[in-house]
């Protein structure tokens, strides 16, 4: 019933030490996941602004011309830079995790 009573002073250290290796990982990871998430939501309301105010332009837009041609040129350049940033933080492979000794 008491077998832990007799796991020696070292057993304990090790123990403790794994222990917290493993909450140094789980606080890096989300840290990490923490930032990923920030990142992903500015990327978001940025491009809800941009959309949200897209109908107005177009609004504002009609019956001329240059406006809609200046307003189509500034869309291609938008999509191209959403595009690219798209890409960038696309890992093409999915991070492999370090396994977790138990």
């Amino acid at each position: 019933m008491f077998d832990w009573f007799w796991v020696s002073k070292g057993d304990i250290t090790t123990m403790l030490n794994k222990i917290n290796e493993r909450i140094s990982r789980m606080s890096a990871a989300l840290d990490r996941l923490t930032a990923e998430v920030t990142e992903s939501k500015d990327a978001t309301l940025a491009a809800t602004t941009l959309i949200a105010g897209l109908a107005q332009q177009i609004r504002d837009a009609i019956g001329s011309e240059t406006q809609l041609n200046a307003l189509a040129d500034s869309l291609d350049a938008d999509q191209a830079e959403i595009a690219a940033a798209v890409t960038a933080n696309t890992p093409s492979e999915p991070p492999v995790e370090p396994p977790v000794e138990e």
